[in-house]
């Protein structure tokens, strides 16, 4: 065997030997320390180690203890670093607050000066100093420029192309760098966050696998499902929402007039007991039959409005789900009218049969119905054909002219002004008498 392989060898050996040392001292130290063994243990044990081969024993010790201090040399750099650091920043803090000082008074002073002439004055002060020092190197430029100047015109044009194209390669190069400069900054910039945002992904794509007990790729393929549903939810709200697909608009909207039906039925429900007190407390019978009207009234709006409520509700639900399923058919209808020869038109088809329909009828409050349904008719209503008027066939109009016959004395404006309020709330509170007994409101 070739004497430098064999000295290689020995090298190795050696080396391995003193990592194993090295591991063996550690793993006692770390034992004591952690209380796994006694004192004597280790004292007992590390005599053995240091018996068994005496050498390499003080070899692995003399090394660690090395590496020790190298690591305690590391950390003052390191503490050194960080303290030349802090210093840097507050040397550049302390220079940007004199740059902002200067700047914000520096101006004043400025002004002052040039108001004095102190400006004028030490501009030609330093003029006259650096005359008799510039003389000599006038010349030299002088004496530059005239050479110049009396080159022959080709040479002077040659120069001059020369100059212009430099010039021209600089701002050339001058923009490219900004563009590279920016354009590496945002890459190194978009790098970082597209790195961290693939591993805030996968981590929580692994979280995910890790809560259902299921692998990486499944719960992948659980949290894409799940994306693919909520676009399809949005897309299929809109969609339903442009053509009323099974009656979704109507619903919406239908959820927020029951909300207002429902207050509003808390409203009349109190103001007819509040019209009750005033009518026991003042003797107006009147004002406490309307009470018990408004307490009627507003007792069926607040079970209207949340009839109507729970039924837009049901309708959004349900038109949401199925609009959901048309969207997810529709991927698929894309998908497969991609195959030559083959054309499907499913998604038309369900949007244009479920298009203004509404699924459950709600209680309507009056005006034109929207669609063929149920209705509930209270005693006293009228109800019109759909093409005709209130005067035709057996239909009648309800006509209420009353006639008052006032006496009074008017003496002034104001009597004229409190005559017509008292008279508007008589008439006022007559007509909703008369509508209601006759089932008008």
């Amino acid at each position: 065997m070739p004497e430098v392989i064999q000295q290689i060898k020995i090298i190795a050996s050696f080396q391995s030997d003193i990592s194993g040392m090295k591991k063996a001292i550690n793993s006692l130290e770390k034992m004591r320390a952690s209380g796994a063994i006694s004192q004597s243990t280790f004292e007992e044990w590390n005599k053995n180690l240091e018996e068994q081969n005496s050498g390499l024993y003080d070899t692995a010790r003399g090394m660690m203890a090395y590496e020790q201090k190298q690591r305690e040399l590391n950390k003052k750099q390191q503490e050194a670093k960080s303290g030349a650091r802090k210093l840097t920043g507050a040397y550049l803090s302390l220079m940007f607050t004199g740059m902002a000082l200067t700047r914000v008074f520096g101006g004043m002073v400025k002004s002052v000066l040039d108001v004095l002439g102190i400006g004028e004055m030490l501009s030609a002060t330093i003029l006259v100093v650096l005359l008799p020092a510039l003389e000599p190197v006038a010349e030299i430029l002088y004496a530059i420029m005239d050479f110049f100047m009396n080159l022959p015109e080709p040479i002077q044009k040659i120069i001059g192309f020369i100059v212009l194209i430099a010039a021209a390669i600089g701002i050339v190069m001058t923009v490219v760098g900004m563009f590279l400069t920016f354009f590496s900054g945002g890459w190194a910039i978009i790098g970082k966050a597209v790195v961290w945002l693939w591993g805030l992904f996968t981590g929580f794509v692994g979280w995910v696998a890790g809560a259902l007990g299921v692998s990486f790729g499944a719960a992948l393929a659980i949290i894409i499902g799940i994306i693919v549903l909520v676009i399809a939810i949005v897309v299929g709200a809109i969609d339903a929402w442009k053509n009323n697909f099974l009656g979704f608009k109507d619903a919406v909207i239908g959820v927020w007039s029951a909300i207002k039906t429902y207050i509003m039925g808390f409203v009349q429900f109190f103001t007819g007991i509040w019209d009750i007190i005033a009518g026991v407390f003042t003797g107006n019978t009147d004002k406490i039959k309307q009470g018990f009207g408004l307490m009627g009234e507003g007792i069926k709006n607040i079970f209207k409005g949340i009839a109507n409520f729970v039924i837009n509700i049901i309708n959004t639900l349900v038109s949401l789900v199925l609009v959901t399923i048309a969207e997810l058919i529709r991927g698929l209808e894309w998908a497969w009218n991609k195959i030559p020869g083959v054309h499907t038109t499913i998604y038309k088809d369900i949007m244009a049969a479920g298009a203004g329909k509404n699924l459950i009828p709600t209680f309507q409050q009056g005006g034109v119905m929207p669609y063929t349904g149920l209705a509930m008719v209270h005693a006293g209503e009228t109800i019109t054909p759909k093409g005709e008027s209130m005067s035709s066939g057996e239909i009648t109009t309800i006509n209420n002219s009353p006639t008052f016959n006032i006496t009074a004395n008017v003496s002034n404006e104001y009597d004229v002004r409190k005559l017509a309020t008292e008279l508007n709330k008589y008439w006022t509170s007559d007509m909703e008498r008369i509508s209601k007994a006759r089932g008008m409101i």
